[in-house]
């Protein structure tokens, strides 16, 4: 079997050189935050949350050092490596970098796997993680739609006089990920059809509302995507 073979993205290399460089006092900060249970996996929201917890890290570093933890949780649920294994593959990805800043060796990378196994160990970024992967586990993923309603006449069979009548056609385009490729596809829609997928979409948010309510009841937390 090949050997799996990691490379540090160029986009992620800043924040793991911030993190790096993260004294103890502010890395025992992070993790704190980083221990809670998350309510959404929207990234943004994640940064806000962890950002109103940690004082001892400027917000512009946190950027990229929470941008490079949540690329390497993901990347972690993809080789499925164990934790130690992990850690120890994603060191000799950054000494394989190039990037002088990222280096590392003796007791400064165990001090980092170490640090970096806690990291990634926290509730907030794992979980969050681990539920956005499970939404997404699909052949086909929404990502946008939008409805083109216009009139559309109709004829005699002699098309040389005015129209007789007018009917409302709407066409509905649905944006997907499927493979990692992005494609869309257009769906005829007429007036009983989009009430149809109204009525169709509400019972599917009463549905989600009655299912929160039962994670409540059995204290199971909610995770969001906003």
């Amino acid at each position: 079997m090949e050997a799996l073979r990691i490379r540090i993205p160029q986009r992620y290399q800043a924040g793991i050189a911030k993190l790096i460089a993260l004294p103890n006092d502010s890395i025992n900060e992070l993790l704190s935050a980083l221990d809670e249970m998350p309510t959404t996996f929207n990234l943004e929201r994640l940064k806000s949350h962890i950002s109103a917890r940690v004082s001892a890290i400027s917000m512009s570093d946190l950027e990229g050092i929470v941008d490079a933890l949540s690329s390497l949780c993901f990347l972690r649920f993809d080789t499925d490596l164990s934790l130690s294994d992990f850690t120890e593959q994603i060191v000799k990805a950054i000494n394989a970098s190039g990037n002088e800043n990222l280096r590392i060796s003796g007791s400064g990378s165990e001090r980092f796997k170490e640090n970096l196994s806690k990291l990634l160990s926290g509730k907030l970024l794992s979980i969050a993680a681990r539920a956005k992967s499970i939404i997404l586990e699909h052949d086909h993923v929404f990502g946008r739609a939008r409805v083109i309603t216009d009139i559309r006449p109709v004829f005699r069979e002699n098309t040389e006089h005015s129209p007789i009548a007018a009917v409302v056609v709407h066409m509905l385009k649905l944006h997907y990920i499927q493979d990692q490729q992005h494609k869309d596809i257009f769906v005829a829609l007429d007036t009983v059809d989009i009430e149809a997928l109204i009525e169709s979409l509400k019972q599917a948010q009463e549905k989600a509302d009655a299912l929160k309510s039962t994670l409540a009841l059995a204290q199971i937390p909610y995770i969001d995507a906003e």
